[in-house]
């Protein structure tokens, strides 16, 4: 160990700390929550505990992280789970652009679960605006569900990558199908709401605006529920 990093010892990383990390809400899984919960599905407790919470991951458990963050930022990448950035402070959740994930740094977002939006690919730890990561918990739960029944069916063994491009493969085309609509009323919020939702009596108005401003964009119908469940999942 040399003089400088004796005296200025590099701070503990946040993987190896669950006890600090923000709790996942009904709506929104904390994405260090999220690959701890892909580790244990695919290997168990005990190894997720030993090769992903502590320093001391074998050679085997190192290999095995670096598939999972990879299949995880894959999966993002494909919009097989959308991502959302938050204030870690507070505030509103912020869709994270697809494409702030389509770059190979990505161990620093997986070992402290953070980012700063405006300068995404930024490297090290200097006090910037870095925003906690969130994984909307639909995405999650399904990406989980067809994680898990893949890898029981014994297919894929042999290769954990495989069983990832797999799953977000299949997960990535169903998404598809839905995205119109959900670009539909995505749009309509940000037209009608640009600032948020305002604090008034008139919600159920403003939900019926943006309901008949989203039918209009896809030209189908789109209830008020999908309206109100897109509506706490941008703002909160």
């Amino acid at each position: 160990m040399s003089l400088m990093s004796f005296l200025n010892p590099a701070p503990p990383i946040l993987r190896h700390s669950p006890g600090k990390w923000p709790r996942s809400r009904s709506d929104m899984l904390f994405l260090g929550t999220m690959v701890f919960g892909t580790f244990k599905i695919l290997f168990g407790e005990k190894f997720a505990r030993e090769n992903y919470l502590q320093n001391s991951a074998s050679m085997a458990g190192a290999t095995m992280r670096n598939e999972i963050e990879e299949g995880i930022a894959s999966a993002i990448r494909e919009g097989a789970l959308k991502c959302f950035l938050r204030p870690k402070k507070g505030g509103t959740f912020q869709p994270c652009p697809r494409a702030i994930w389509n770059t190979e740094q990505i161990r620093e977002r997986f070992d402290e679960f953070d980012l700063d939006p405006s300068k995404p690919f930024q490297s090290g730890r200097p006090a910037t605006r870095k925003e906690w990561i969130w994984i909307d918990q639909g995405t999650a739960t399904r990406f989980g569900t067809l994680l898990q029944a893949k890898k029981l069916s014994g297919h894929y063994d042999d290769s954990v990558s495989r069983l990832f491009s797999d799953t977000v493969r299949e997960l990535a085309v169903k998404t598809e199908r839905r995205a119109p609509k959900a670009a539909a009323v995505r749009q309509a919020i940000a037209e009608i709401c640009p600032y948020g939702i305002p604090e008034t009596n008139q919600e159920q108005v403003i939900v019926e605006d943006i309901r008949a401003k989203a039918t209009d964009i896809f030209g189908g119908n789109i209830d008020a529920k999908t309206v109100r469940r897109a509506i706490k999942k941008i703002f909160g």
